[in-house]
């Protein structure tokens, strides 16, 4: 987190104050979260996620053609899915594959291309693009959100 130096000289975090929705608070930093992870999690149920179920790829490369998608986005996609545990690097074979679980069913699931999420969730990032400024239109779209759906987001916690 980003740190700021207090009057006194010692580094603290800065304080968020949170806007309150339904039992549940909306902060910056959940904001943020779901302004980066949706787009990368959406991505990766509708287009890594049928060929890796398939065959563990050894790099973006092989996917690239498949997907339709360039290498760094893949790569970028790769390595948030793992630092999620949802893909692992095997390094006897040299291939990423899937951590097959509960987690990974789950998530199939809620962002399966017909869901009401994964609706939702295109809804909201086609109309609330980041950076934005806060207060915006887009902003305001995302607590909308946050207000709409914080029930549905505590029960997938």
């Amino acid at each position: 987190p980003l740190m700021h130096r207090h009057t006194s000289g010692a580094l603290e975090e800065p304080s968020v104050a949170p806007l309150a929705f339904c039992e549940d608070e909306l902060d910056v930093a959940s904001l943020l979260e779901g302004a980066i992870l949706g787009p990368i999690l959406l991505c990766f149920v509708e287009r890594l996620l049928p060929p890796l179920r398939i065959r563990p790829v050894a790099s973006a490369e092989e996917l690239a053609c498949e997907v339709m998608m360039e290498e760094g986005a893949i790569e970028l996609v790769l390595r948030a899915c793992a630092t999620l545990e949802l893909v692992r690097w095997d390094t006897f074979e040299g291939v990423f594959e899937l951590v097959e679980g509960s987690v990974l069913d789950d998530l199939s699931r809620a962002l399966d291309c017909e869901s009401p999420v994964a609706e939702f969730l295109h809804w909201l990032h086609t109309g609330a693009a980041w950076p934005f400024r806060i207060p915006s239109q887009e902003s305001s779209r995302c607590c909308r959100a946050w207000e709409q759906h914080c029930r549905t987001r505590r029960k997938i916690k």
